[in-house]
């Protein structure tokens, strides 16, 4: 009996393409790791510049622009075009919960004015000088392009950039009663002309509202009086970087944290506090993906090694039985 005649393999494209790899393992390993390195080092520079240390070349920066989340409609530039007017589209709402009796006391009116004016932007530190001394310093760099300057500016020193003529708060200068004069004539005063010192003066207060601004009620406090409300809107063209949303974001945390006592809970909602909750749990999410990476790559070495400790046994034992026979 004749033995098997053995075939060559046929000479493929993909085989001589193997071959190559395999008989230049070190130099194909090199200029892999170097590749790679190439393409991580402006992932790399994000990293380090999220802890400050900002190295030079390419960085890959992942910025959130409010507007330009918008589609090109005609609803939108009505919008943009009255939004001075009627809000714009970058709301945020807080609500100061009274957990027993009403906010009509002298500590929750006063807690509610401090909410109000640090909602608006009081406390926030806009580093004037800074933004006046770097925008000098760009434009003697040779910069002219107004938007360029902006976004830097913004990034190095972010605002506030909230539309103080667009706050609503039973304690802010925007909600206003009339008052009729005997001859016929209007005056428009602020609800709230000053905050209660005492509890005859919140309860005046509380008779106020009831008297001349009643349609407040279901839009800044509740019928109960056991929470009010405090709207803000921010400029939806200067919501235009990471660091503009954190720095919202970390000014109204730590009015939440500030202001929540036993009595007193804080809720906020809006869209800039929703995209900072992200930015505030995008490590969390990195090392999510991280992790899920390693751990694939762990069972696929895993699972190969032992694929590989199998056929070399396979293939020991067929050596065993050739020689046998």
């Amino acid at each position: 009996m004749s033995a098997p005649v053995e075939h060559a393999p046929r000479e493929t494209r993909t085989l001589q393409f193997a071959r190559f790899i395999t008989r230049n393992r070190f130099p194909v390993a090199c200029f892999l790791i170097l590749s790679s390195l190439f393409f991580f080092y402006p992932i790399g520079n994000t990293i380090a510049g999220a802890f400050g240390i900002e190295l030079p070349g390419p960085i890959v920066r992942i910025d959130t622009k409010a507007r330009d989340l918008f589609p090109d409609h005609p609803y939108i530039h009505a919008q943009d075009k009255f939004e001075g007017f009627f809000g714009n589209a970058s709301p945020v709402v807080l609500e100061m919960v009274v957990r027993e009796g009403t906010i009509y006391t002298p500590e929750s009116l006063a807690k509610l004015k401090r909410l109000t004016d640090a909602l608006d932007g009081l406390g926030f530190d806009s580093h004037v000088r800074q933004r006046d001394e770097l925008r000098d310093a760009l434009e003697e760099s040779g910069i002219e392009d107004i938007d360029e300057i902006r976004r830097r500016l913004d990034r190095a020193y972010p605002p506030y950039p909230v539309n103080h003529d667009q706050t609503r708060s039973l304690l802010h200068r925007t909600t206003q009663v009339v008052e009729m004069d005997p001859d016929g004539g209007a005056k428009f005063e602020a609800l709230a002309e000053s905050v209660p010192a005492t509890q005859a003066e919140a309860e005046a207060f509380e008779r106020r509202i009831l008297e001349k601004a009643p349609e407040v009620y279901g839009r800044l406090v509740t019928s109960d009086g056991s929470a009010a409300l405090v709207m803000v809107q921010f400029v939806t063209d200067r919501l235009s970087s990471t660091e503009v949303y954190r720095a919202v974001f970390d000014h109204v945390q730590g009015i939440i944290d500030v202001e929540t006592d036993d009595n007193h809970d804080i809720y906020v909602v809006g869209v800039p506090i929703i995209t900072g909750w992200v930015l505030h749990h995008a490590w969390e999410m990195l090392a999510s993906i991280g992790g899920s990476v390693v751990v694939i790559f762990v069972l696929l070495w895993a699972y190969f090694r032992r694929v590989h400790a199998f056929s070399a046994l396979q293939l020991e034992d067929e050596e065993i039985e050739s020689w046998q026979r």
